[in-house]
């Protein structure tokens, strides 16, 4: 069972460029740009996301062109059609890698280190206070 974890990791974040962009993207937006960003992406999708997506469908064109063009069922003509539903798709894995990333991201810095922080606070100042039966 872990090995089909692994292999599936493998398989379907390491080794697919479009995933490892959007792992990249995410951990972009989260780590230099933050959470307002974001927030800036959701309120004016005209002026940041059209954009983004247009230059990340670009990208994912340009892999499927070059990489993953698909072919007809005789094998000697490139099916067109197929090509851009490819893109398509690693349109998604992009978005869909870059969602997840900047899920994990904040739920590993901010929700989880905020609870940490507060639990070492605690901690730290019930080791300080005195003893009360004193």
């Amino acid at each position: 069972m872990i090995s089909d974890f692994i292999k599936f990791i493998l398989r379907v974040v390491i080794l697919n460029p479009m995933a490892l962009i959007g792992v990249a993207l995410g951990f972009y937006i989260m780590h230099d740009k933050g959470i307002d960003y974001l927030h800036q992406i959701v309120d004016d999708p005209k002026t940041y996301a059209v954009q983004a997506i247009g230059v990340l469908w670009g990208i994912a064109a340009l892999y499927a062109l070059l990489f993953k063009h698909v072919y007809h069922i005789d094998g000697k003509k490139i099916n067109w059609w197929g090509t851009l539903t490819s893109s398509i798709w690693h349109l998604l894995t992009i978005l869909l890698a870059a969602a997840l990333t900047c899920v994990i991201y904040w739920s590993v810095s901010y929700d989880w280190g905020d609870k940490l922080d507060r639990y070492a606070r605690n901690q730290k100042v019930q080791d300080t206070l005195p003893p009360i039966n004193q």
